[in-house]
């Protein structure tokens, strides 16, 4: 299989409960630098403390992935995690256009305790509940469930073709039911640079698309954000997928009180700075 592996992961320790700073707007800007269309293109800004797991396909006659097939315009490239006091920060590059609309993008899936049971789905586009190949599950884009159930793929656990939505679980494609938490800012769209159009990323020519999410931990059980995890994401064939597993924040969520406490410390010394009187 003429296939190299490539995705990013990023977590940020910080000392305060100050946010990382991430637009969800399918910009790469803040995750990468401008690219040059070689390999390096892939290497996140911010790399000191990553951990690399990656995918990228490489073009050949008959378009296959892993374990299916679709070239490019099924391609699940990298996947890049952040995370802080307050946000989970994702980011997927994919060949597959969010215009697409047989076999269209799945969700973005959570798993806690690496159990390979994915407690949670971030829908990242708006759907329709069907059974067919056009399954795009329930819901609508930045929407976070906690799953009853997840709809499948084409694949078994073995990569063999099997029919739809009767495919491996260690590969979830769209909710399909569950329970409705909360609202995450999520775009998903042709990855720019700093809002320019991009000629051509890594090695390879093809047609990039950028989803960008930015989710509150506040949606999570604390008995879940305890535990080590993985994002996942795939489309709804399951033709191609990635995932990451990061380590576990080492950052506790900061409290009401501690976050009065600090604006009402930094408002003083403000004050004090510019004589102000209130």
């Amino acid at each position: 299989m003429n296939k190299k592996l490539f995705a990013t992961v990023l977590i940020f320790g910080f000392a305060t409960t100050a946010q990382a700073t991430f637009v969800a707007d399918s910009d790469l800007k803040d995750w990468l630098n401008a690219p040059l269309g070689n390999g390096n293109d892939w290497k996140a800004v911010i790399s000191p403390n990553s951990k690399v797991a990656e995918e990228d396909y490489i073009p050949n006659s008959d378009g296959f992935l892993s374990p299916g097939y679709g070239g490019q315009a099924y391609d699940a490239e990298a996947i890049y995690v952040v995370q802080d006091a307050v946000n989970f920060y994702v980011a997927v590059l994919t060949g597959l256009s969010p215009s697409t609309t047989e076999y269209p993008a799945g969700d973005l899936a959570f798993d806690f305790g690496n159990d390979k049971v994915f407690e949670y789905g971030v829908v990242v586009k708006s759907d329709t509940q069907t059974n067919n190949k056009y399954n795009g599950g329930v819901g609508t884009q930045g929407q976070v469930y906690q799953v009853n159930k997840w709809n499948l793929g084409l694949w078994d656990s073995l990569g063999k073709q099997v029919a739809f939505n009767t495919g491996t679980t260690a590969h979830p494609t769209t909710v399909s039911s569950g329970n409705l938490l909360g609202l995450a800012q999520l775009s998903y769209g042709e990855a720019t640079y700093n809002g320019a159009s991009i000629n051509q990323l890594g090695a390879y020519t093809g047609t990039h698309y950028l989803i960008e999410a930015i989710i509150s931990k506040s949606l999570f059980t604390p008995n879940d954000l305890a535990q080590s995890f993985t994002v996942h994401w795939t489309m709804a064939c399951a033709n191609d997928s990635i995932e990451v597993d990061p380590p576990i924040s080492s950052v506790p969520a900061p409290t009401i009180l501690s976050l009065i406490s600090s604006g009402l410390l930094l408002f003083a010394g403000y004050k004090k700075s510019n004589n102000l009187i209130v």
